[in-house]
């Protein structure tokens, strides 16, 4: 039997290391960008920090005057893909509204912020449906439309259509249907990571738009919008 190469076997060494290299980085690259992190939103203001709760200003106001601190959680839904994010248009009212200021700041210093920030009267995200008929006899398809409104009295259109009967979504205007990477498991000890379309909006379209600055941290999964 002939012997083998010590060379040959080195590079076949090498380069079976380097396959493997390459695998664990797009592994780990594909786990940094695993999507949505659902998310808090704080509202930096002049110079303070507010957290941003669902429970209305009337139940925030309420609970802060008996000197308890009002539930705050966590439900922005964050599409990541490198250093660019998405958001949910179905699940950006909250979010919105604090870019367009239309905001109730409540002072109450916490250890890592100065108090708490709920929706205020004029709300600037507005969402209406339609439905709309096919080539198909007997079905439809849904539309969605959401109209965004800013400080200046200009709007915004997003639109999409939806299919009940496969459940896909097509992009019409201002958002996209994009991949990001989607973990699930399966069962106890089974991790699975693919790719999964998502209707999704451009974070930065909606901080242009209302004039405003955004950043996320990955590791604390807060969503900070800065007036």
């Amino acid at each position: 039997m002939a012997k083998r190469s010590p060379r040959r076997i080195l590079v076949s060494v090498v380069i079976l290391l380097a396959i493997g290299g390459g695998v664990f980085a797009m592994v780990g690259s594909c786990s940094d960008d695993i999507s949505p992190d659902i998310s808090n939103v704080i509202l930096e203001t002049k110079g303070k920090k507010y957290l941003y709760s669902s429970l209305g200003s009337e139940t925030v106001k309420q609970q802060l005057e008996a000197k308890s601190s009002p539930a705050a959680m966590a439900d922005l839904a964050v599409y990541k893909d490198g250093d660019a994010f998405y958001v949910d248009p179905m699940n950006m009212r909250a979010l919105v509204n604090l870019m367009s200021g239309n905001v109730e700041t409540f002072d109450y210093k916490e250890k890592s912020y100065d108090g708490y920030v709920t929706i205020g009267t004029e709300d600037a995200y507005k969402i209406e449906q339609q439905y709309v008929s096919t080539s198909k006899v007997g079905k439809q398809a849904v539309k969605q439309i959401v109209t965004l409104t800013n400080t200046k009295g200009k709007t915004m259109l997003i639109s999409w259509s939806f299919d009940p009967s496969t459940g896909e979504h097509k992009a019409i205007k201002n958002c996209e249907v994009r991949g990001f990477w989607f973990q699930t498991n399966p069962q106890p000890g089974e991790t699975v990571i693919s790719s999964e379309d998502f209707l999704v909006v451009p974070a930065k379209k909606l901080a242009k738009f209302f004039g405003c600055k955004i950043a996320f941290d990955r590791e604390t999964k807060v969503f900070t919008v800065k007036l």
